[in-house]
């Protein structure tokens, strides 16, 4: 299982990639900023982050990163 970061995964084609890499059994973590999302898959979890913040909270990110969509 690798680890993918989608930047504004919870609409459009980052939801699309979300659902695309959970179903091939990726570790995906998501993020959103005006639309919330809970995950159904446990291989997803979903961020609230603005990306043009300052003091951005990256804890949740992973060591390594397979991929990455913005």
């Amino acid at each position: 299982m690798k680890n993918y970061l989608i930047i504004g995964g919870s609409s459009g084609i980052g939801k699309g990639l979300v659902d695309t890499l959970a179903a091939q059994n990726e570790q995906v973590f998501a993020t959103f900023h005006e639309n919330p999302t809970a995950g159904e898959a446990v291989n997803v979890s979903y961020h609230a982050i603005n990306v043009l913040d300052e003091d951005l909270d990256m804890s949740f990110f992973p060591d390594q990163l397979a991929g990455l969509a913005y």
